[in-house]
Order: C-alpha cells, then structure tokens, then sequence
C-alpha cells in the first residue's frame, strides 16, 4: 500500500492488459539477445542448451570451476554464459513476444511464487557484453 491506498486494482489492471510471465531466478538465466532479431535469440538460446547438455565435449559448469580463474567481461557468450549458470538449467528468454508487448508486467505474489527479488548481474545475461556495461 502506498499512503494508505488499496492498489490492488491496479496490480489486476496491469495483468491483464500487459504480459505477465513467470520469471524464477533461482531456476532460470533470463536471455537478452544482442538485437530485435530472431537470428540472435535463436543463436543464443543454442548456446544456452548445448552450455547445458554438453554437446560441446565440456562438463557442465559449477560455479566452483570459475573460483579465482573469472572469464573476463568480454568473453566470449559461451565463457560468460557458462560462468553464470549458478546450477540453473532453464531460460526465461526475452523473446518476441516480449519485445513486441507494449506492457511487460512483473508479478510479485510470494503465495503464487512470482519473485524476482535478486541481484540483476546474477540473473539477466546479455549477449552483447556491451550492453551488461551500460
């Protein structure tokens, strides 16, 4: 509540005119594609899977195997990705549907598990390493 309102209408307003998904950080890397175009969320969602099937001939990573050997900055996207996984096996990708939305609504409901209470470096990867910095 803020200064006493009631502003649940408004939270059911916004869900159902905007996007709503289920976002679960300890489950999930959100994927940012470097552009609007498919060709790069379909290229970076390829990385993501082979990152976690291991049809790359390398393990999968822990974050134990990034312990004082971190992968710089600009690295490249498997390297990062790999660095970040943290465990997590699915992604939450910004997709078409999500570009193209004109209201993209977060739920927060604990009851329901919608959270997103994280740290943002630790949950959204951004394939243009570029755009992490801005």
């Amino acid at each position: 509540k803020w200064d006493g309102e009631n502003l649940k209408p408004l939270w059911e307003y916004l869900r159902t005119i905007g996007l709503l998904r289920k976002w679960q950080p300890d489950n999930c890397v959100a994927l940012f594609p470097s552009s609007r175009d498919e060709k790069d969320l379909k290229q970076l969602e390829q990385t993501f899977n082979e990152t976690i099937v291991n049809t790359n001939g390398r393990s999968r990573p822990v974050p134990s195997d990034f312990d004082g050997r971190p992968v710089s900055f600009d690295g490249p996207v498997e390297e990062r990705l790999r660095e970040m996984l943290g465990g997590r096996d699915h992604s939450c990708p910004y997709d078409k549907e999500m570009q193209d939305a004109t209201l993209l609504h977060f739920k927060e409901d604990y009851k329901e598990d919608f959270r997103l209470l994280t740290h943002f470096y630790g949950f959204i990867f951004f394939q243009d390493w570029k755009q992490d910095l801005w």
